[in-house]
């Protein structure tokens, strides 16, 4: 029927771009939650790089440690070899000068143009750092070169190159003069310059740990407040983000609701009535329009069998096929109804649509109902004026149950 297939129209019209609009509830989590999961992956990351910056600082103090002790044994290991002429005190001389010339030539692999990380992972590790330092070592020379506090600590290591070099120097001396049996005075004026040395070495490396302590307490101070301003950005970021999903979702649901409202107001201007029904075929709603027609409240239709309502109603399917199609839970269209009130009599012409759930059981029906009373006794005043053509109805109602309505 014409009509019919209009309400099918309206149905698809307003049904389909709500569901587009309307995210469902899962898909609104699921974008919270990858909010919430990005801004804490966000957050662990800010930590990691203040951890690691702070770890960078710490590793440098520990391999000023290892510097200084290594500086000490080189001296004490020449002050032995001067008294005892044992190579293997010189020996443990060299030893001692190759962790000092590892950090250095770890520091300058880091100062070219274009950083060295392998070579400076092999300087350092010769200066005896732990091979999981070498990593934060590197970048954070590379990163921290010209931040002041760091800086003043890099201008005592680079300092220290100097000394070394003397160090190199009077250590060759001494060698020389014990090697060749220079007189005492000789021997003793070397390790009397070895000593003043020395003096400069502890005062440099005392510098060095007062920058890098500084270095290090601004560089933890750094960290704390960029962490705490990235977390307050993320959390800033994330309540705006969480705002815009549930106004978007608020909306969606806002225009969900007005083109839901807008397919019922057409729907209803459509048909005069409809009916829901469950799997047992019990009306679980009805128009108020049915309601005023037959004049019964609410309550007495509800929970009442659908094919049963022609007891007490007097709402009763002329179509012969009816109750057969209901009970098949087959869809129908345009089924005639004769309804008694016991006053004017309504004729509605009922069409069916089967519900079926995601496993494809059937879970009631939905019918709505147009008014053909009008039609109905038009046919039954041309069945008695002998001008009655059956085709004219064909496509509102079946021409035998008009016969059967009109009889």
């Amino acid at each position: 029927m014409a009509l019919s297939g209009s309400i099918k129209r309206i149905f698809a019209a307003f049904g389909r771009p709500a569901a587009r609009v309307l995210p469902s509830g899962q898909v609104r989590i699921m974008a919270l939650a990858a909010v919430f999961i990005t801004a804490q992956i966000l957050i662990i990351v800010f930590a990691a790089m203040a951890l690691e910056g702070v770890n960078s600082m710490r590793a440098y103090a520990t391999g000023e440690a290892q510097w200084s002790k290594a500086q000490k044994r080189a001296v004490i290991s020449l002050m032995h070899y001067a008294g005892s002429r044992d190579r293997r005190d010189l020996a443990e001389y060299h030893d001692a000068m190759t962790v000092i010339d590892g950090d250095s030539q770890a520091r300058t692999a880091l100062e070219k143009a274009t950083p060295d990380f392998d070579a400076a992972d092999r300087g350092f590790r010769a200066g005896l750092n732990a091979p999981d330092d070498t990593w934060g070592l590197s970048w954070g020379f590379v990163l921290l070169r010209n931040w002041q506090p760091f800086a003043l600590a890099v201008a005592d290591w680079r300092r220290a190159d100097g000394l070394t070099s003397r160090m190199s120097y009077l250590s060759g001396q001494l060698s020389g003069a014990v090697e060749s049996g220079a007189p005492l005075e000789r021997v003793r004026g070397i390790l009397a310059d070895i000593t003043a040395l020395d003096h400069e070495f502890s005062k440099n490396e005392w510098l060095f740990s007062v920058h890098m302590g500084e270095a290090s307490r601004a560089a933890k101070t750094m960290t704390v407040i960029a962490t705490e301003a990235a977390s307050l950005l993320v959390c800033l970021i994330v309540f705006f983000l969480v705002r815009l999903i549930a106004q978007r979702s608020m909306q969606a649901e806002s225009r969900a609701k007005e083109n839901e409202s807008r397919m019922r107001d057409y729907v209803e201007m459509a048909s005069d009535w409809y009916v829901e029904l469950d799997k047992d075929l019990k009306i679980v709603a009805i128009s108020p329009r049915f309601l005023r027609v037959a004049g019964v409240e609410v309550d007495d239709v509800v929970g009442r069998t659908w094919l049963t309502l022609e007891n007490g109603f007097g709402l009763g399917a002329t179509s012969a096929n009816h109750r057969e199609m209901v009970i098949r839970h087959l869809p129908f269209r345009d089924h005639l109804f004769k309804h008694e009130t016991g006053g004017p009599v309504f004729f509605w012409s009922v069409s069916g649509k089967p519900l079926v759930d995601a496993q494809n059981a059937f879970t009631g029906y939905r019918l709505s109902a147009i008014e053909v009373t009008r039609y109905v006794r038009g046919i039954a005043m041309a069945r008695d004026e002998a001008q009655w053509n059956p085709d004219d109805m064909k496509d509102r109602v079946a021409t035998a149950d008009i016969r059967r309505a009109v009889a």
